[in-house]
């Protein structure tokens, strides 16, 4: 378990109070974020929390946010439970919508020019039970809320949660046939319960952590390859076909696009101890080669045709280039990246099948592009066998 930094300081005390006893943790055994303060507001009243925040490894559709507030003093407390979009980039949040009755926030995201959607559903609980909510109104475009109001007694704990559920139409771990993105989220967060949610995650994560990499005598240098795996394997699920760009899920940097630092820093220390999860990098790949064949075409001129597969320097949703000039034109190298990280598969697990039915076209498009991109002897651009 490693502390956090300092406490955040762009608090006004002259307008929201003041905050104290300030503590941040995050437990790489089971990737649960505990913040605790006490807050004390303008008019003197004291209340203790403590946050828990958990992207759930067992269900990948599945985030929780409780708190655990103990207020010293009685009377009326609010709890306001909202998605916030503020750093969205290149979407915008459709079908806002609040059921009261059930206390349930919902929202659909679509991406600029509507290639993907997902739907987000939360559902707020207070000790476990349904109080009724309304709409939170006065929030900007991309955010939406409800809010629930209820009867607090001092010294008393009360727990408050919301269970978040997300899916999206390019999701690759599950097909949803009928279901649209909003009606699976819906179904995730509906059938939640916070510590049956919290002990298969803990139970996910000591599963990965039975493969684990230390130095003796060095333990600092240990929690490091420690926190770096973490934030590894929180990017990298089994059985999603995706990668995840060099900031993964802890940042978003690179706007998630995916280099060639997956293949090359990322995927061994992946493929040496998660065969099963480095997989998905690999099936990435795989699925954006219609993208691939598409890039190496538009650079074909009739003087000098352009066979074969030319992956993105920048690599997002259909494998097209999205780098700016000059970038995507001479960041080439990426290629001979992405055709080790295929042959070192293969040499990890042996599995034939796999580099025959799988791999192979992702090769044989990565070799034909080499071989035409420059000249042969005779002047003429060269091809590769296909035997």
């Amino acid at each position: 378990m490693y502390d956090g930094d300092q406490a955040p300081t762009d608090i006004a005390p002259s307008t929201v109070g003041t905050r104290s006893n300030y503590t941040q943790s995050l437990d790489l055994r089971t990737g649960v974020l505990t913040t605790s303060f006490d807050w004390t507001s303008p008019s003197g009243d004291k209340t203790t929390f403590t946050y828990e925040v958990n992207a759930n490894r067992a269900d990948g559709h599945l985030a929780t946010v409780s708190l655990r507030a103990v207020p010293h003093w009685s009377g009326t407390a609010t709890a306001v439970d909202r998605f916030d979009g503020r750093s969205m980039k290149h979407a915008s949040t459709t079908a806002k919508h609040v059921d009261g009755k059930r206390a349930t926030l919902s929202a659909t995201v679509e991406t600029a020019g509507k290639l993907a959607t997902a739907g987000l559903n939360s559902v707020l609980r207070v000790n476990d039970k349904t109080i009724p909510t309304t709409t939170v109104n006065e929030l900007d475009e991309d955010n939406a809320g409800q809010v629930a109001d209820f009867p607090v007694t001092a010294g008393t704990t009360y727990r408050i949660t919301k269970y978040v559920g997300i899916a999206a139409s390019v999701d690759t771990d599950r097909p949803l046939k009928a279901a649209s993105p909003q009606q699976a989220a819906a179904a995730t967060a509906a059938k939640a319960g916070y510590q049956t949610a919290l002990t298969r995650n803990a139970a996910a994560w000591s599963k990965l952590w039975k493969s684990s990499i230390s130095i003796p005598g060095d333990a600092a240098m240990s929690g490091r390859i420690h926190a770096s795996m973490f934030y590894l394997l929180a990017s990298m699920p089994a059985g999603v076909d995706w990668s995840t760009s060099p900031g993964g899920l802890s940042s978003d940097g690179y706007s998630g696009h995916v280099f060639w630092d997956m293949e090359t820093w990322m995927y061994p220390a992946l493929l040496a101890q998660y065969p099963e999860i480095a997989k998905g990098a690999n099936t990435y790949r795989h699925r954006m080669l219609p993208g691939a064949k598409a890039n190496a075409e538009r650079l074909s001129t009739p003087d000098h045709p352009i066979k074969g597969a030319k992956f993105a320097w920048e690599s997002a949703l259909t494998g097209k280039e999205t780098a700016p000039d000059p970038y995507g034109k001479y960041e080439i190298h990426i290629n001979s990246h992405i055709a080790l990280a295929q042959w070192q598969y293969y040499q990890a697990t042996g599995d034939t099948a796999w580099l025959r039915d799988k791999a192979w076209p992702v090769l044989q498009g990565i070799a034909d592009y080499w071989a035409t991109r420059g000249p042969c002897p005779t002047g003429r651009a060269g091809t590769t066998s296909t035997t």
